[in-house]
């Protein structure tokens, strides 16, 4: 099947062929690729809506900017924030980077938000090559940079420390969403989940 045909092999419900090509392109980030389906099966995302994504947020077209701008569309669909729509339509770009990159920013990020060029690209949502989607505390990670590039979007006039609140607010709206209605050692894993990231 081509690569340009992510409907192949034309069977009603059957992904396999899409599957494959989804982690053909994430390459040793397939496991990112993964998550992102295993989520998008979860909350009813088509796989070729993952596909398109990662064609079209992926900042550089590599195999990590394309596994983590499927995952990171998936995110953003999950929690209603509605830049999803701006990853698909190459609004919204995501870079994947080393976490000693990132740190040359800021020593203590977990991802970043840039809506500006300059030494960095603009309208770029940055992401460390280790950040794990199937951690809850990860995926509000997302969320929280999500949240400054609709704000971005949105022109919100609003000073940066709003900007940072309005971000952790619909972070912990994520997390408290996913615990609120677990039980017992599920509910346990998944505060420890948010509260360390591991």
């Amino acid at each position: 099947a081509e690569r340009g045909d992510p409907s192949a092999p034309h069977i009603e419900g059957d992904t396999r062929e899409l599957d494959r090509q989804i982690r053909e392109m994430a390459g040793a980030f397939s496991g990112v690729a993964d998550s992102a389906l295993k989520l998008a099966d979860k909350v009813g995302i088509s796989h070729a809506a993952v596909y398109f994504a990662m064609l079209n947020g992926a900042s550089d077209s590599t195999p990590d900017d394309r596994a983590f701008a499927g995952v990171t569309y998936v995110i953003a669909v999950e929690a209603g924030i509605d830049v999803a729509a701006d990853i698909l339509r190459r609004k919204l770009k995501i870079d994947a980077v080393p976490r000693a990159y990132l740190a040359q920013v800021d020593k203590d990020a977990e991802g970043a938000y840039f809506s500006h060029g300059g030494t960095l690209k603009g309208d770029t949502l940055y992401l460390p090559w280790d950040t794990n989607p199937e951690l809850l505390g990860e995926r509000a990670t997302i969320v929280h940079e999500l949240t400054h590039a609709k704000t971005d979007r949105d022109k919100a006039e609003v000073t940066n420390a709003q900007d940072e609140a309005r971000s952790f607010e619909a972070e912990m709206r994520y997390v408290v969403g996913h615990i609120q209605p677990l039980t017992g050692t599920a509910r346990t894993q998944g505060i420890s989940e948010a509260a360390t990231g591991s």
